[in-house]
């Protein structure tokens, strides 16, 4: 999976200069160029005021070819600026476990410190991540942060006589039926799977 957040560099600047309905002409210009750029199942999305955002997957972590294909085209697309790029890179393999938002918001908050880092770098440039460790994916020391948090959260929210039920690692199901018994679950019980775990 690979994020990609564009920053056009100067755009406050061209705003400034030459007007607002500039930077709108801008933003919808780089828009169509970034449509035109990748492909056609990529997500791309504006975000608030000069960022853009692209998701795609690849077979490898390497989007250099994909990235520079953007930074080029913008800088060619009229009002010809620059572009300051952060990319995050990982592999699609274990991520679709975990809940998307937080994997996805992670993903983008390190895109988004990673463009900055490119503006700092002079902006005209992308600076690449690959691999990052996720806090998203960890289960904390214990491997039951998630746990945690669900059982907390739905202790609010569950109605009476309704029911929360997990699929727990291996060697988990313990640690995971204590922690809804303190937090006053009743009738806590784990069932083995079809494999027998």
């Amino acid at each position: 999976l690979v994020i990609v957040v564009v920053d056009l560099d100067n755009f406050s600047l061209l705003t400034q200069t030459d007007g607002r309905t500039s930077g709108e002409r801008a933003r919808v210009a780089v828009g169509q160029t970034l449509r035109e750029t990748t492909r056609h199942n990529a997500v791309i999305a504006h975000v608030p005021d000069s960022e853009f955002l692209i998701a795609d997957s690849f077979p490898t972590t390497d989007s250099s070819a994909l990235v520079e294909r953007v930074r080029s085209a913008i800088r060619t697309t009229p009002p010809k600026t620059s572009a300051s790029i952060g990319v995050v890179s990982t592999p699609l393999r274990g991520l679709a476990e975990h809940p998307p938002e937080d994997v996805l918001e992670e993903l983008i908050d390190l895109a988004r410190s990673a463009m900055r880092h490119a503006r700092r770098a002079g902006g005209n440039q992308a600076h690449y991540v690959t691999g990052p460790s996720l806090g998203a994916l960890d289960g904390g020391e214990d491997g039951l942060m998630f746990y945690r948090a669900i059982v907390q959260h739905w202790t609010q929210i569950l109605r009476p006589g309704g029911w929360l039920m997990f699929e727990v690692g291996e060697d988990q199901a313990d640690a995971v039926m204590a922690l809804m018994k303190d937090a006053k679950y009743t009738d806590v019980t784990a069932l083995e799977d079809t494999a027998g775990i």
